[in-house]
């Protein structure tokens, strides 16, 4: 069983290779922190943090919010003040990809654009255009049943009166039950 947001990482790089913008299949759904080899435009795909809300107790089920980050990568040549219209023009691609195709994420509720962070990256000798694009993603995680679960079919309890334990000062209960329980 993969874990939700691994699903979801891989649902929003599907979508965007799908989609044949300037980056092509260049998708990672995960952190990439080294671009010197890749060739560029790239994506990069990764969740920053997660919160947690208990909706129900049994079985448990959890609304989980992360934030999630779509890093677009954009190499400028030897000028960076070039680079704003492709910057621009390569992230309303990948908006219009999200925000058209929201509702075909795996395991994803709610998907909210929260803000763009654009900076320049002068690693390996070649100067890169970035802009981290920040979404709210919204999901729900049900505990699931253990595979090795067994069946309850029977019960036993013992309580102690008084707060005295002894045997002669205790009750008991069994409870059997009938039928297939799984």
């Amino acid at each position: 069983m993969e874990h939700p947001e691994t699903l979801i990482r891989r649902s929003v790089a599907t979508l965007l290779i799908a989609a044949a913008t300037v980056a092509g299949s260049r998708v990672f759904p995960s952190r990439k922190t080294n671009f010197r080899n890749v060739e560029l435009p790239a994506i990069a795909i990764y969740m920053l943090s997660t919160d947690s809300e208990l909706r129900d107790e049994a079985p448990r089920n959890h609304k989980r919010t992360t934030t999630m980050v779509v890093e677009l990568r954009l190499e400028s040549g030897a000028n960076i003040d070039e680079v704003d219209e492709p910057l621009d023009a390569f992230r309303l691609e990948v908006e219009n990809v999200l925000d058209f195709d929201r509702h075909l994420l795996d395991e994803a509720d709610n998907l909210t654009p929260t803000g763009t962070d654009q900076i320049s990256d002068p690693s390996g000798g070649r100067v890169v255009a970035v802009a981290a694009m920040s979404y709210v993603v919204e999901y729900f995680q049900c505990t699931p049943t253990p595979a090795s679960a067994v069946p309850l079919e029977k019960a036993k309890s013992t309580f102690n009166l008084n707060n005295a334990v002894d045997s002669g000062n205790q009750v008991s209960d069994c409870v059997e039950l009938e039928g297939d329980q799984t």
